[in-house]
Parts: C-alpha cells; sequence; structure tokens
C-alpha cells in the first residue's frame, strides 16, 4: 500500500509529463496521461474522450517538429482521497519573440480531477483558466521569437 506522500509524488510526476510530453511532441504519450472519457476544458472550448484530445495534437502549432511554447507548471496542491484525487497548479508557458528575448503567452491555473487506474495516475478532468493572456505573440511565420 503506498502511503499519501508517495500518491502525490506520482501526481506531480503526472503533472510534469503533461508538461514534457506536450513541449517534446510526444502527443501519443501525452494523449496516454488521460482517462478514455476525460474532459480538457482549454481556451473557451470542451473536449471530450481520447479522441478529442488527439485532435488538439494534430492542431498544435509546431516549429522545428515541436510546440511553439513551454509550458511550467509550479505551487503544486494536491488532495488525495484514495483513488481520486483533486489538484490545481499554476501555469506560465513562455515563448521566444522575434528578438530573442523570451515572453510569457499565458500566466493561469489548472484544475483537476483525477483518478487512479491500473495505469497509474490520469487526468479525468482538467480545465485552465487563463488569467493573463498575450492575445497575439510576436512570432514570425517560421514560429520564431
Amino acid at each position: 500500500m503506498t502511503s499519501i506522500l508517495e500518491e502525490k509524488d506520482s501526481i506531480r510526476e503526472l503533472i510534469a509529463n503533461y508538461c514534457f510530453y506536450y513541449d517534446d511532441a510526444m502527443f501519443e504519450q501525452w494523449v496516454d496521461l488521460w482517462t478514455d472519457d476525460a474532459v480538457f476544458n482549454v481556451d473557451g472550448k470542451t473536449l471530450r474522450g481520447r479522441a478529442a484530445l488527439q485532435q488538439f495534437t494534430r492542431e498544435a502549432r509546431l516549429v522545428n517538429g515541436k510546440p511553439s511554447v513551454k509550458h511550467l507548471t509550479m505551487n503544486q496542491v494536491i488532495e488525495v482521497n484514495g483513488r481520486t484525487a483533486i489538484a490545481r497548479c499554476y501555469l506560465l508557458t513562455m515563448m521566444k519573440r522575434k528578438d530573442g528575448t523570451l515572453t510569457a503567452v499565458t500566466a493561469g491555473v489548472y484544475n483537476d480531477k483525477l483518478v487512479k487506474t491500473d495505469r497509474g495516475w490520469r487526468f479525468a478532468e482538467r480545465t485552465l483558466r487563463g488569467d493573463l493572456r498575450w492575445s497575439n505573440p510576436p512570432v514570425d511565420s517560421a514560429g520564431k521569437g
């Protein structure tokens, strides 16, 4: 039997892998972090199920084969209740500008509902509330900042 601390550590790893897999265009692994009937609320739209998540990854803006932003998550708060959990954390996404400097594109909060499956912890529902967004990041057509 695993301890609450071990469960929380597994959830932190899930949240980190969400960022790494998406940012490295490892989209099959990214989709595998979700339950089959997952709900993802992002940018004012709701995606339901794995097929919608796969479509979401196909619409990613890629630069040199990878998305043009980096996801940074921090300040995680996790509550575990048996085989379910809720979590929240801050999100910051960064993009390289045309002049070579980095700029924040989104700052917000992820609110998560998680379930422990036979494959480990998975997102059942993830909602992004973008508090601050750069509506038109200064990036050239090649995606270079």
